[in-house]
């Protein structure tokens, strides 16, 4: 798909939603500073010669802890819901895809997506993805629903490559609409890491 048409939709996906949900968005209350990694000469050069592909986006939950007030089958439900959301992006959205691996980037990926800790198997995540997301329950701010950003680019095209998802835990997930709802609130949020972020315009001037 055209790279125009593919901004467009994402311009038009963020908007509709942004319209109904953006006063209760966090994206501009994120103390996050995204890191940058370098993956190596070799691997950018086959990354740049790489077909595009559907985009695979991954989650690594270890740092999204069940808030003690909510029960373990509501727990699921939001883990799978924010799983499904990557299923919509790849209808729309393709990169390049290489298998890299990013050894030693640990602390870029703590530090840059404050994180206290990485699933064992991070360091091989690429092979399979292209993009991973921390989901955690974390209260931004007063009315806050969610917020999103980026927090770790590829240095050489300042791709993001990691990002956050903080998703308010008062929330409440008991309506019978919740699952449209929380699933269009999280497209919204997830346009802010892989393209709509001041932060990353400001680096592309």
């Amino acid at each position: 798909m055209n790279n125009k048409i593919i901004f467009i939709f994402l311009f038009l996906l963020f908007n509709e939603f942004n319209e109904i949900i953006c006063w209760k968005c966090g994206k501009n209350l994120l103390d996050i500073k995204p890191r940058t990694i370098d993956i190596g000469e070799e691997n950018e050069k086959r990354r740049l010669a790489a077909d595009y592909t559907k985009i695979k986006i991954g989650f690594d939950f270890s740092n999204m802890k069940k808030p003690n007030t909510m029960s373990d089958d509501t727990y699921k439900r939001v883990v799978k819901i924010i799983t499904e959301t990557s299923t919509e992006f790849r209808k729309f959205l393709s990169v390049q895809h290489i298998d890299i691996r990013i050894d030693g980037a640990e602390d870029a990926f703590k530090m840059g997506c404050d994180l206290d800790e990485l699933s064992s198997s991070y360091e091989n995540f690429f092979i399979d993805n292209d993009v991973i997301i921390f989901p955690s329950f974390n209260e931004v701010g007063e009315n806050v629903l969610a917020a999103a950003g980026a927090c770790v680019w590829l240095s050489s095209t300042l791709r993001p490559i990691g990002g956050v998802l903080y998703i308010n835990p008062k929330l409440s997930f008991d309506s019978k609409n919740t699952d449209i709802y929380l699933k269009g609130l999280l497209l919204h949020e997830i346009t802010h890491i892989l393209v709509f972020d001041s932060r990353l315009f400001e680096e592309k001037k």
